[in-house]
């Protein structure tokens, strides 16, 4: 029993520890499929400046895919995330209305977290927000990953 429970113990620490030693997400950006050829993929951004890409359909990069972006460049996006107010918007926009890619955007300051869906009718300021996302995945030099 002793020998068991030091086992348990010495998991949990060993879980702490690779917990607090990860660099945590800070944006990421889902896009899903419609009946369609909508590009759908994640898209994740940590505060290591570690970018990861996983292209689902129609999308030029299949598959699992990373990259780098520069403290710059994290910095700038995060700028426009509070410049946008992002905690202020609704957790989701929707309507019925059928055939739409729905587009979840996720941002932590480190501090708070949210996730917004948007199917329909979002404010233009989350629709900014979403093509500066997708702005900079294009900027991106990208490399599959072993996982391909």
């Amino acid at each position: 029993m002793t020998g068991t429970m030091t086992i348990t113990m010495l998991l949990s620490v060993l879980n702490v520890v690779s917990y607090t030693t990860q660099s945590h997400l800070v944006i990421s950006l889902t896009k899903t499929q419609c009946f369609g050829q909508c590009p759908a993929y994640d898209f994740e951004l940590y505060a290591d400046c570690t970018a990861k890409f996983n292209g689902k359909n129609f999308t030029e990069k299949m598959g699992f895919w990373e990259s780098t972006v520069t403290k710059e460049q994290l910095n700038a996006l995060i700028s426009e995330f509070e410049k946008a107010s992002f905690f202020t918007f609704e957790d989701r926009y929707y309507k019925e209305i059928s055939d739409l890619p729905t587009t979840y955007i996720y941002y932590s300051n480190g501090s708070m977290e949210k996730k917004v869906m948007d199917y329909y009718g979002a404010p233009v300021e989350l629709k900014n927000l979403e093509l500066k996302v997708e702005e900079l995945i294009e900027q991106l030099e990208w490399k599959p990953t072993k996982t391909n």
